[in-house]
């Protein structure tokens, strides 16, 4: 019975589950979620020091994104990914039912 890795469990959860091409892994980084690209160049950087083709997908990725090193990559992944988060956040506020304002007992009109 073959062990399952937490690194197996991983690269199934983001879709690299098998030998991929430099350019498929790329592809894939493009469709994912930010969330999922976070995941990815985590990945990508332990999987490069085993597998050549991943390696050359990260230096792909760091061209697509302008970017010369994971750190920078990362950091503008986690910005945008906040951003995001922040923007819906309000988003969803804003479309929030509105409850009408308190009345005061002074400001309710008698009616006889």
């Amino acid at each position: 019975m073959k062990n399952v890795t937490n690194l197996e469990i991983k690269r199934q959860r983001v879709g690299l589950t098998k030998e991929l091409s430099a350019f498929t892994v790329v592809e894939l980084y493009k469709k994912a979620t930010m969330k999922t690209k976070l995941e990815l160049i985590g990945l990508i950087e332990v999987l490069k020091h085993s597998e050549k083709n991943y390696s050359e997908a990260l230096d792909l990725i760091f061209k697509l994104e302008k970017v010369n090193e994971s750190t920078q990559l990362i950091s503008i992944l986690s910005k945008n990914h906040l951003e995001a988060k922040v923007l819906s956040d309000v988003e969803r506020l804003a479309m929030a039912p509105k409850r009408p304002p308190k009345r005061n007992k002074k400001d309710v009109p008698v009616t006889e």
